[in-house]
C-alpha cells in the first residue's frame, strides 16, 4: 500500500483542482482516473494516476504534486481545525480525538460563534467543526453567512448535535451544503477518525 504522500482523497484532489468532491468522483466513476477503496471505504487514488490524469487532459501540474508551495489538507503540516461549541467538556474530547490523529495540525477551539468568526477572517482553517444549537447562535444563518462570502464559499462544516437527528432534519442540513452530521452519543474518537478519513 502507497504511503499517506503518495494517495489522496477525493476531497484532497479536489482542493487541488479548485473542483468540487463530486467532480472527482464522477471522473473515477467514468473511468478517467484509476481509484481503489480503504478498508472503510473512502477512494484514494494514487499520485501516478492523478499525474496521469492530467498530463493527459493537459491540465496543469499543482505546486503541491511538484513538492513545492504549502500543503493545508488534514492530516499534513499546516492543517488546521475550527471547533465550535458551548461545551467546553465535548470541546476537550474532540481536541484530544483530533491530536492523536494527526499530530503535525493544529485544532483550535471557540465557545461562540462570533469568536469563530474573527478567527476565521483572519485564518481559513482546512476544516469547521460546529454545533448549530448553542445559546444565542443561529446556526444556519452562520452557516449561510459562511457560504456567501467568497472565501469561505468551500470550507467544509461538519456539524454535531446534541439530540438524536431525523432524517427530515439531517437531510435539511445537508442540503445547506454541510458535508457531514454527527450525533455527540458518538464516541469523540470515531467521529475524528471518521472525518480524517474521510479528508485526509
Amino acid at each position: 500500500m502507497p504511503t499517506v504522500s503518495e494517495q489522496y482523497s477525493s476531497f484532497r484532489i479536489g482542493k487541488m483542482l479548485n473542483v468540487s468532491r463530486q467532480a472527482v468522483n464522477q471522473w473515477i466513476d467514468k473511468g478517467y482516473m484509476n481509484s481503489y477503496r480503504t478498508p472503510g471505504g473512502h477512494r484514494r487514488v494514487r499520485k501516478e494516476s492523478l499525474l496521469d490524469f492530467l498530463h493527459e487532459r493537459k491540465i496543469p501540474v499543482p505546486p503541491v504534486l511538484l513538492d513545492i508551495g504549502d500543503d493545508s489538507d488534514l492530516g499534513r503540516g499546516g492543517a488546521i481545525i475550527y471547533l465550535v461549541d458551548d461545551d467546553t467538556r465535548f470541546l476537550l474530547r474532540m481536541e484530544h480525538a483530533f491530536s492523536e490523529q494527526f499530530s503535525h495540525g493544529e485544532v483550535a477551539s471557540f465557545r461562540n460563534g462570533y469568536d469563530a468568526l474573527l478567527a476565521i477572517g483572519a485564518r481559513t482553517p482546512g476544516l469547521l467543526l460546529m454545533n448549530l444549537e448553542m445559546l444565542g447562535l443561529n446556526g444556519t444563518e452562520f452557516v449561510r453567512h459562511l457560504q456567501k462570502n467568497e472565501m469561505t464559499r468551500s470550507l467544509p462544516i461538519v456539524v454535531v448535535t446534541e439530540s438524536d437527528t431525523t432524517p427530515q432534519w439531517r437531510t435539511t442540513i445537508l442540503q445547506m451544503g454541510v458535508e457531514a452530521v454527527f450525533t455527540k452519543k458518538m464516541p469523540a474518537a470515531q467521529i475524528a477518525e471518521q472525518i480524517t478519513a474521510f479528508y485526509g
